[in-house]
């Protein structure tokens, strides 16, 4: 009789051990958002590089092909057709003109992450990522901290 007493007894959880259960699981939640988070900007990331890319082989076809020695100022100089980007700023002819500063000197084309960093190409192809306040973002996303190449 005394052992069905103990069964019958143990019929829940005490509150310490539903507490080191939510202390377990929320040290493994605590771990596993960084990563989560760096996942999913990595993936933002792949929609900058092949906007960025495509606007790079854009000038560079220009610049062969109109013969002028310089690069395209506006979209319609351009034969290339970018659809509304999900995770950046919408592309104006301001991505193309010479970018103000924080843009590396040679840029040819710039888009930017809506509400933090940017994406930058030069003639030679290089894809750089700033500006320095963003160096953390850039680096945790794989560019190397920002100036640093992407590709």
């Amino acid at each position: 009789m005394g052992f069905e007493k103990y069964i019958l007894k143990q019929n829940a959880y005490t509150l310490l051990e539903i507490i080191i259960v939510i202390v377990i699981i929320s040290a493994l939640v605590s771990l596993a958002i960084p990563k989560y988070t760096t996942t999913l900007e990595k993936t933002r990331l792949g929609e900058g590089l092949q906007i960025i890319e495509a606007l790079y082989k854009a000038q560079r076809a220009f610049f062969f092909e109109a013969g002028t020695g310089a690069y395209a100022n506006t979209f319609a100089q351009l034969d290339v057709s970018i659809p509304a980007p999900n995770n950046f700023n919408l592309l104006t002819d301001a991505n193309l003109t010479p970018p103000a500063p924080p843009a590396p000197a040679g840029s040819l084309a710039t888009v930017t992450r809506t509400g933090s960093y940017s994406l930058f190409v030069n003639a030679a192809g290089l894809i750089t990522c700033g500006p320095v306040a963003f160096a953390a973002t850039c680096n945790r996303i794989g560019c190397r901290g920002a100036g640093n190449p992407c590709n």
